[in-house]
């Protein structure tokens, strides 16, 4: 299975999610707590005491520290003390004695799934209240530091459309559309093209019903298409041509015989073979563009772009 760049795409829905705000916070991706191979997965470090607008950066303070779980992955009991650890070390390996005082820390949880048996355990045996401030975003109280469960499955698309859809299940085809539709903004933004090509990439499938995927969607994945164009054409001729010309050879065979002399024969040795050539790569051509029509939801004229079809030749597939 495709490897796929999903704490990029996080970040890069960090960074588009507080929108103009972002030269308000410094953001840093794998902060590196020491030599050794320990990383916080996102560290924000605000610039300004003033709240962000944004739901997911209401709870920030100072220093914020945030755990993010691939759509694969679970969070779990370890989980939390391990961030939680991190947190604590972070704010020990300052440089000077208390620089970065508790109340300036933050630890914000992100994950797919309902972490059922870590917030029964924090409700359980931790003795804390943990309830919904809104869609998807628990809060954690009665700890130190203020602490928060983002569950991207149960987020609201209005607020929080890129973070809700970044995933590998999803089913609906008016997902992928309304997807789409969105991308459409913001397809000249980096940060909107890092998450649209994983969220394509890892839902393939419904994306291949988008019958009128936007040319800004073509262009991130040109690549990709190109080379499903090659193995559209290698087969196509594999399967067509060929067949096509041994059917020209026996056209002109027959027609051969059926003179009854050389003269005769050779010409319509020639005539067979020129018309089965002609006839079989117009009937492949013509199954080739309505494969990639199809299947790649191109145009007429972007499928004979595709294939180098002549402007003069195209007239006979119009």
């Amino acid at each position: 299975m495709e490897y796929l760049q999903w704490h990029p795409a996080f970040v890069a829905n960090l960074k588009a999610g507080f929108g103009n705000e972002r030269e308000k916070i410094e953001l840093e991706s794998e902060h590196n707590l020491s030599n050794k191979p320990m990383q916080i997965d996102v560290l924000v470090k605000k610039k300004t005491d003033k709240p962000t607008r944004w739901n997911i950066g209401k709870l920030f303070r100072g220093h914020n520290i945030i755990e993010y779980k691939s759509p694969g992955d679970y969070l779990s009991i370890d989980d939390y003390y391990k961030v939680y650890g991190y947190a604590c070390f972070y704010k020990a390996e300052a440089e000077r004695e208390n620089e970065i005082p508790a109340t300036e820390l933050t630890i914000t949880f992100v994950c797919r799934r309902y972490p059922k048996k870590l917030i029964t355990y924090l409700q359980v045996v931790k003795k804390y209240i943990v309830t919904e401030a809104e869609p998807g975003i628990y809060y954690v109280l009665g700890d130190e530091l203020p602490i928060q469960i983002i569950v991207t499955s149960g987020l609201s698309e209005k607020t929080n459309f890129w973070l809700k859809h970044l995933t590998n299940d999803l089913k609906d085809k008016e997902v992928a559309e309304r997807i789409v539709k969105e991308y459409k903004k913001y397809q000249n933004d980096e940060l909107y093209k890092a998450m649209m090509n994983v969220i394509v990439n890892a839902n393939k499938e419904v994306f291949a019903e988008v019958k009128y995927m936007c040319e800004a969607l073509r262009e991130l994945f040109k690549e990709d298409m190109e080379r499903e164009v090659a193995r559209e054409v290698e087969r196509e001729l594999a399967e067509r041509i060929g067949p096509a010309l041994e059917e020209g050879k026996a056209v002109a065979m027959a027609e051969g015989r059926a003179e009854g002399r050389a003269e005769g024969r050779a010409e319509g040795r020639a005539e067979g073979r020129a018309e089965g050539r002609a006839e079989g790569r117009a009937e492949a051509l013509r199954d080739m563009l309505k494969n990639l029509q199809s299947n790649l939801a191109m145009t007429l004229e972007q499928a004979m772009d595709a294939l180098g079809i002549p402007a003069e030749e195209r007239g006979l597939f119009a």
